[in-house]
């Protein structure tokens, strides 16, 4: 039986581990533990441990706990450090949701700890919506004293409650953060932007564009996808974002490709295969690929066609379903007819997948070349399962 100081003198080893992985089990099993002590002086610790995996666990364990308590501990955090800063800020906004209104109020006007009244302002605006009107008026002249801060993290949390509250003034009070100096702030100016109208927002989404922080590029692409503003469609395709450095950026543009892509013209949807066809072709980050993939399930061209399917014998599973299902949005028999690479794959769970997404395809000419397809695999296939499936389709 281990006793209580076995107990503490393993977590402290534990939690002190070089490794991020096996500081972060211990982390993690300390998420029903009172916040207090031992325990409290272990999570400070991985809070300033050497590997982000701990310390972000660290940050979610505590923010998933919605103790008052937690926040003395997360407010050793760094809100600075590029891989767990972020992890730190949610999980105090996760502590001040579960308080009440009055709680977090008092924390956005008279916090002294600068990194809990950032993260008090930015959960004002949740606040605000479950707030009785009453109250709206105060929570947004906190919201708006807070966007007038010294503190950048300060001004960066009121525009994102200034997002949630999605109020005409809330988006007049927004306006103003525009041109800060601080990177943080226009980030999220940036994000925010994408609950306002299209209209007033897609100029100063422009601008940003022409930023070189990665972390507003990316912010900006995304609220440009969610506001749909396809009249930004020449900018999000250029090179400089497909193929940018950070894979972020990379992701966000992507996705504004899928978002615009049901509402802008068969000419505009034509001249993204060219673009993106490299990314299917090239990108090494398996999410990028998935996204790029699904650009093109939107441009039923030959060009796209062949872009798609000369990667169906990929190894990465989902990347390959990816394609299957762009084929097969293509709709037409050329497209039907190259899922074959599909069926042809080494992993039978892809074959499995390519031969369910063929047997659903819906009008005559499309089963029947599905049809003419399974008669071939019938022939070929291993596994004795799928073979199965393939026969009882046919009949």
């Amino acid at each position: 039986r281990v006793t209580k100081a076995g107990r503490s003198k393993a977590y402290s080893f534990l939690v002190s581990q070089p490794s991020g992985e096996a500081a972060s089990l211990a982390i993690s099993d300390l998420k029903d533990a009172r916040l207090k002590g031992e325990v409290s002086d272990w999570l400070k610790r991985a809070l300033r441990h050497p590997d982000a995996e701990a310390r972000n666990t660290a940050a979610k364990v505590l923010g998933a706990s919605k103790s008052k308590s937690a926040l003395a501990i997360l407010k050793q955090g760094d809100l600075d450090d590029p891989d767990s800063g972020t992890y730190v800020l949610k999980a105090m906004r996760e502590v001040y949701a579960s308080l009440s209104d009055k709680e977090v109020l008092r924390a956005a006007k008279k916090e002294s700890n600068w990194s809990l009244q950032a993260a008090a302002t930015g959960t004002l605006g949740l606040v605000y919506q479950r707030a009785k009107r009453g109250k709206r008026d105060q929570i947004m002249a906190a919201v708006a004293t807070g966007a007038q801060s010294s503190q950048a993290y300060i001004r960066s949390e009121a525009a994102r409650s200034l997002g949630d509250i999605r109020t005409p003034d809330a988006m007049r009070e927004l306006v103003k953060l525009k041109s800060d100096s601080e990177v943080v702030v226009r980030r999220q100016v940036a994000r925010s932007s994408a609950v306002f109208t299209k209209e007033e927002m897609t100029p100063i989404l422009l601008e940003y564009l022409k930023d070189d922080n990665a972390s507003i590029l990316e912010a900006t692409l995304l609220s440009l996808g969610e506001l749909k503003a396809i009249s930004t469609i020449d900018q999000i395709k250029e090179e400089r974002f497909l193929s940018h450095k950070s894979v972020e950026v990379r992701r966000a543009a992507l996705k504004a490709l899928i978002s615009f892509a049901p509402e802008i013209s068969q000419e505009e949807l034509e001249k993204l295969p060219i673009k993106v066809n490299t990314r299917v072709r090239s990108e090494t980050d398996p999410e990028a690929r998935v996204l790029a993939a699904r650009v093109l399930s939107f441009v039923p061209t030959e060009e796209a066609r062949i872009g798609l399917s000369t990667q169906l014998q990929d190894s990465d599973v989902t990347f390959v379903k990816a394609i299957v299902d762009s084929l097969a949005a293509h709709g037409v028999p050329a497209s039907i007819q190259l899922l074959e690479g599909g069926m042809d794959h080494t992993d039978a769970g892809v074959r499995a997948y390519t031969y369910e997404v063929a047997h659903k395809l819906d009008g005559a000419g499309l089963k029947a070349v599905a049809k003419q397809l399974f008669e071939r695999r019938l022939k070929i296939e291993s596994d004795e399962k799928l073979k199965e499936k393939l026969v009882k389709w046919l009949k």
